[in-house]
């Protein structure tokens, strides 16, 4: 059975010249086959095993039900989206090496117990997964002691831990050790000890993790006497972790503490630009430090929620940007997909535009303090137009501040640059 093929798959085998082979899996392939787009294998450890490093493997609508080893060679594996599945009952179901790429499929995991991940990323330097859905039964992600990987554009989603992040030994601060960008990390069902989207732990490692523009959800519902914990992000031992525009929600029930960002023993945790929430469980917290740094700015959370020194980084800590937002109004549906409950509440905060400064120019406006002065004496202040030139004035109505020139050719009035 043929392989159709769509515009990025084309694109994909485009790029795969200058010595590289491109391999095919279908539904409707079979392992005695070559491997062609013409006469494709059926499951994609096949294709695995006839590859070699730097090769494609494109795989085919369906789902493929089985255990893939890539991890003895640089590989490029692409689906058809998540209507590409690969799925399998032993752990982890796709494992990989250094400098490889995982793009536009489903990988899923159903084994339950200890250290079960669905996909594992061991020792890997540059490896990079791209617009890939990922669920386990116990744990997404596993990357340990990896450098440099980046996952894009992803949803990942399981029980105890969305991603579990182990550096490598000697990795420096300044880094990275794995980029997390414009994804969804949950970590939704967990009752046994603590959940966490994202769970790094740096050990005497060290290394840095950075996770922008994503929104992670962690969980515990833990019945005991120990204080476990549901986050968004724990981070302990020697590691920096670096968190921009992300809601960070964590949650809890029974007997389990809701810390939605937990910073712990040693741990340096940076948040630009979040909001972070905490709901339900014995106790509830937005942010948690013990014995680490955690530092925010321009970050909203409520102050009142925190345990240990959080060092804000905002003059007001009232006033963290223009936009107030009420506390605790991050929910989940049935899915464990983060929504925004009630919306009152939301409004621009009393002095967010007001405490923007501005500077009168004494000509043409140069930055965004002087332009706002100019805009308003071009259209509330004194102004003069004749057939050939446009003056705006200083508040005093007399000193001419900017001149441009007027023309018409009978359809067009132009108005030139301002000088």
């Amino acid at each position: 059975m043929a392989m159709s093929l769509n515009s990025d798959d084309m694109a994909a085998i485009a790029t795969a010249a200058h010595g590289r082979a491109v391999w095919y899996v279908t539904k409707g392939g079979n392992d005695a086959n070559a491997g062609t787009a013409d006469d494709p294998f059926l499951t994609v450890s096949q294709a695995v095993t006839a590859a070699s490093s730097g090769d494609l493997i494109l795989v085919g609508p369906g789902t493929y039900t089985e255990q893939v080893n890539a991890s003895s060679k640089q590989l490029e594996i692409a689906g058809a989206g998540y209507q590409t599945k690969i799925t399998s009952a032993t752990a982890p179901t796709l494992q990989l090496t250094s400098n490889s790429t995982v793009r536009d499929i489903w990988i899923d995991n159903t084994e339950s117990g200890s250290a079960k991940f669905a996909v594992s990323m061991i020792t890997a330097t540059l490896t990079r997964l791209e617009r890939v859905k990922v669920t386990g039964l116990d744990q997404g992600v596993f990357a340990g002691f990896v450098s440099a990987c980046t996952i894009d554009d992803c949803y990942i989603e399981a029980a105890e831990y969305g991603i579990q992040i182990l550096p490598a030994a000697g990795a420096e601060p300044e880094t990275p050790i794995l980029i997390v960008r414009d994804s969804q990390v949950i970590a939704d069902t967990w009752t046994t000890c603590s959940g966490a989207a994202i769970y790094a732990n740096g050990l005497t490692n060290g290394g840095s993790v950075q996770v922008h523009h994503s929104i992670l959800s962690g969980y515990s519902g833990y019945t005991g006497a120990s204080p476990y914990f549901g986050s968004a992000i724990y981070a302990a031992g020697d590691i920096v972790l670096t968190t921009s525009d992300c809601l960070l929600y964590g949650r809890a029930a029974n007997d389990a503490e809701a810390r939605a960002v937990f910073a712990d023993s040693g741990a340096v945790v940076h948040l630009a630009d979040c909001l972070a929430s905490g709901s339900g469980g014995a106790a509830t917290y937005d942010l948690y430090n013990q014995a680490a740094t955690l530092a925010v700015a321009g970050t909203r959370y409520d102050s009142t929620a925190t345990v240990g020194t959080i060092e804000n980084i905002d003059s007001d800590a009232a006033a963290r940007g223009i936009l107030t937002t009420p506390a605790n109004t991050l929910d989940t549906d049935a899915s464990g997909h983060v929504t925004v409950g009630d919306k009152t509440g939301y409004a621009l905060a009393s002095d967010g535009l007001d405490s923007i400064s501005t500077t009168a120019p004494s000509g043409v406006a140069s930055n965004f303090r002087e332009m706002l002065v100019q805009l308003w004496r071009r259209f509330f202040g004194k102004s003069t137009m004749t057939a050939t030139e446009l003056k705006t004035y200083a508040d005093n109505g007399t000193d001419v501040l900017t001149t441009q020139t007027v023309s018409e050719d009978g359809t067009t009035q132009t108005q030139g640059a301002a000088s």
